[in-house]
Formats: structure tokens, sequence, C-alpha cells
């Protein structure tokens, strides 16, 4: 499964681009972690194995950024779980059989779970699947998703869908 370059009808908060869930395991550190929100937790080492997994699936043409990966692990579970309650599935068999297809002979979670999230909003996007009352339903929903992120991939913007890169306050710029 590949991501189409249609135009994408869900707005700019779950385009794959503007971002691309995983329930960590209650021993993960707060320094190990990615993303801490509510009951969920994404790894660093989810966020690495999930970045050089789906490059090396060849998915795009271009590599994507950790940034773009964490970006997505944090709208999955609300975009999969909103989706799936409007008819819209995605199946984790099918996408661990586009893994292997695709080189990787023992996918990661994290890396099942953005296939999952590509395939998911690639169906919401089908004309007539969604109608504009859901559209926004899903967008209010990933907007207000409230996430610490690790400072070192940036933060999380529901607005725009993605992890902004940031710059510390205590970093100065060469005069």
């Amino acid at each position: 499964m590949k991501v189409s370059a249609s135009v994408r009808r869900i707005g700019a908060p779950v385009i794959l681009v503007a971002a691309l869930f995983l329930a960590g395991c209650g021993a993960t550190s707060a320094s190990s972690a990615a993303v801490v929100g509510g009951t969920t937790t994404i790894t660093e080492e989810d966020v690495r194995v999930g970045t050089e997994q789906f490059n090396a699936s060849g998915q795009l043409e271009q590599p994507v950024t950790p940034s773009v990966i964490l970006g997505v692990l944090i709208q999955a579970p609300t975009v999969l779980e909103t989706l799936a309650a409007k008819g819209v599935s995605a199946s984790e068999p099918l996408a661990r059989d586009a893994l292997r297809k695709a080189g990787i002979s023992d996918p990661a979670p994290a890396t099942v779970t953005l296939l999952r999230f590509i395939e998911a909003v690639n169906k919401a996007n089908t004309p007539g699947t969604l109608s504009e009352a859901d559209i926004a339903e899903l967008n209010t929903k990933v907007a207000g998703l409230k996430v610490v992120v690790n400072p070192r991939y940036g933060s999380y913007d529901g607005a725009q869908g993605q992890v902004l890169a940031q710059v510390p306050s205590w970093i100065v710029a060469p005069k």
C-alpha cells in the first residue's frame, strides 16, 4: 500500500505529511519517551525504528523525518479509533503483509501503526466516505490532543497536526 498523491479531504491535522499511537510499556522511563500523554507513551525507540522501517519500505520517494513519524504516532490512536467508529478500518495483518513485501521482515508495532494510519486516511479520503461533520469532528479531536513532547523533537501543534521544531530560549543566535 503506497501513499496516494490524491487530494486529501481531511484537514491539515490528519494529512500524512502534516504528521504520521502506540501504547507504551509501563516500564518506560520519562527520559526515553518521545511523547507522553494520557495513557499513551511513544518511546524514542518507537520513533527511531518506525522512521527507519517506514523509510526503508519505499512508501514515499523522499524519506520522512522522525518528527513527521512522531506526529503521526501521536494522532494514530485517535484517528484510527474515530474512523473505525465511522466504518473506516485499517487492517493490521494487511499492513504487516505490505511491509513484509517491501522487505521489512519483522515490522515493529510503530511501523505497522504508521501503515494502518495511512490506509485509514486514504480510505477516509474517498469521496462519500465521511460527511463534512465527520471530518470536522475528527479534526477537532486531533487538534485537541494533549501530549508532552520531548524537546529534542519540538512540540505538538494540534491545529497543524504536526510536531514543530523549537529553539530553546537559552540558545542565543551567534552575532
